[in-house]
């Protein structure tokens, strides 16, 4: 087999004056100059070659994207200029998700720099008409804008209408047609843009009492009461009695320890008290609890398809909606996926979700972490 695709190399790549001669007919013996003409073909190419025709009709989850961190900043990631040239240069480079970080520096009009660095600021108008002009014309297929949002609320509304008189029916802002529950494939969305941003953090603060007077006994407002009460709400539901689940008891009270585990979230890893999605479940208790939004609710609203959450594990109901992503650091993500088994549980996830890793806040100097691990 690889005699006949040596010989098949050495007469393709043989130059003709070389070809009439008897030192041709022995093909086992490459010539010098053949040799030289097959190391520089395209044969001999290390990039396999993009294909004429194809379509990406899978869904999205299944490609590898060409993707941009901090793209507004030239050089390193400290001092140094912010530009509309960064948007310009990689999307001419055909990239395909590129970054924005909108950080509130007490200007009427939204701005984009490098938080709490001394990088210099731009317009955020500006960056959303040159991404508009630059966008399609290397590529036709969508592109992703990721959202880092730090403004207050007057000014995330103002982006909003920023992003939708740019880039009017190009915008993706709802389900497309037979995706309602699942990722499209790049070929639904050519031409399109998607917004990444993050899932709006609800904070639950616990109900006003409405009790009025004294109550004698182990009644709910006793202090032995609400000490166990509050050590429940911060505990696994699996591990607390039956008895206290349903309500506190008068004759029976088992002291509660709290536990903790080790949660990866974007930027690092912290240790937190697990909590449960089923504790203090009262129907009249949910409905009177008030909520506050970090994202408001029409910028949330872009984020179709790549809402953004919080890692705390593969098993949370959020972490089950078709529309999540999961950004981790990459210093994070190879400590956290270094066993077996937990390489496993991010191929599983990876199979109908999407995962997004960048750099370390170590790489000042703007240089790529080595793709290949991920």
């Amino acid at each position: 087999m690889w005699e006949k695709q040596f010989t098949y190399l050495s007469r393709r790549y043989q130059p003709d004056a070389v070809k009439t001669s008897n030192a041709a007919n022995n093909m086992l013996v490459m010539s010098k100059a053949a040799f030289i003409r097959y190391l520089t073909s395209k044969t001999n190419s290390a990039i396999i070659p993009e294909p004429q025709n194809y379509t990406l009709n899978r869904p999205i989850n299944e490609y590898i994207i060409s993707s941009s961190h901090n793209t507004y900043l030239l050089s390193q990631q400290i001092a140094s200029q912010s530009s509309i040239k960064g948007y310009i240069s990689v999307l001419i480079q055909d990239c395909r998700y590129i970054e924005i970080n909108c950080w509130d520096r007490n200007s009427r009009q939204p701005k984009v720099n490098h938080s709490r660095t001394l990088t210099a600021s731009i317009s955020f108008r500006k960056v959303i008409a040159t991404i508009n002009k630059y966008t399609f014309i290397k590529s036709r297929f969508p592109l992703w804008i990721s959202l880092k949002v730090h403004y207050n609320p007057n000014q995330q509304a103002i982006i909003v209408n920023i992003i939708k008189e740019a880039f009017g029916s190009r915008l993706v802002t709802e389900t497309l047609e037979d995706c309602n529950n699942k990722l499209p494939s790049p070929s639904k969305l050519i031409e399109r843009i998607l917004i990444k941003v993050k899932k709006p953090q609800i904070k639950k603060e616990p109900p006003a009492s409405n009790f009025r007077g004294r109550r004698r006994g182990n009644s709910f407002n006793s202090p032995l009461t609400r000490s166990v009460t509050k050590a429940a709400m911060l505990m696994p539901s699996q591990s607390l009695p039956h008895s206290l689940m349903r309500g506190p008891s008068p004759s029976y009270h088992r002291p509660v320890r709290k536990t903790h585990i080790n949660t990866m979230t974007e930027g690092g890893v912290r240790d937190r008290t697990s909590r449960s999605a089923s504790d203090n479940n009262s129907g009249g208790e949910q409905n009177s609890q008030k909520t506050s939004t970090k994202i408001i609710k029409e910028l949330g609203d872009l984020s179709v398809y790549y809402s953004g959450i919080n890692y705390t594990s593969f098993n949370t109901a959020a972490a089950k909606q078709y529309n999540h992503i999961f950004s981790f650091i990459e210093s994070r993500f190879t400590k956290y996926s270094h066993t077996k088994e937990q390489k496993i549980a991010v191929n599983l996830h990876n199979l109908r979700y999407i995962i997004q890793v960048y750099p370390n806040h170590t790489q000042i100097t703007s240089n790529n972490f080595n793709p290949l691990l991920y």
